[in-house]
């Protein structure tokens, strides 16, 4: 990926906060390109990625697909074959754009499977959000509404947090109070600028 300023990847599991933390950037000020938004707007009616999903899983349903991948391993690679490159070329026009404007200091890409689909390399840096488990499950029962044992499936089914922590260059634990996740953003993004 051609770097016109410095592009941190943002990553990490399932309901660890990740688009939380986005978001916390965004209010510093900092570009953020979104691949889960990204993904959405693929899946789309419409969108590149509807002909190819429907051919395959015959859904753009996001529940639906994460349900399929969650139990079926070829199923999950399918997918990311079809949505990773899409993702990957929207995002680079995203990062040209935001080249041609007049950004300076640095961008992040966010992005769950980042580390798994082998792109770390592409960036300055890695910030990895973590939480714990018991934390982790509790958000996609409420705001997913999973069941619990959906809910374990999934994150057993995504589960590289050790490639993840290999990778990243920043670590931010999302343990505590959302005034406390937003501290560490604030800490981070001084030493990144």
């Amino acid at each position: 990926m051609a770097k016109p300023f410095r592009i941190y990847g943002l990553t990490g599991s399932a309901a660890s906060g990740k688009s939380t933390v986005a978001g916390f950037f965004r209010e510093l000020g900092v570009a953020v390109v979104d691949a889960d938004q990204i993904a959405r707007e693929l899946r789309a009616p419409g969108g590149a990625a509807e002909a190819p999903l429907l051919a395959r899983f015959g859904t753009l349903d996001r529940a639906r697909l994460r349900a399929l991948i969650t139990l079926d391993a070829a199923a999950k690679r399918d997918l990311e074959s079809i949505l990773h490159p899409l993702i990957s070329a929207e995002s680079l026009r995203r990062f040209a754009a935001l080249a041609a404007g007049q950004h300076s200091g640095y961008a992040l890409y966010e992005a769950a499977l980042l580390v798994e689909a082998g792109r770390a390399a592409d960036f300055e840096g890695i910030i990895l959000v973590e939480a714990p488990l018991a934390l982790q499950l509790e958000r996609l029962e409420t705001r997913d509404g999973m069941d619990p044992e959906s809910a374990r499936q999934f994150l057993g089914a995504n589960a590289n947090d050790a490639l993840k922590r290999a990778a990243a260059t920043h670590r931010i634990e999302n343990a505590s109070s959302l005034s406390d996740l937003q501290e560490k953003v604030r800490k981070l993004h001084a030493e990144l600028r």
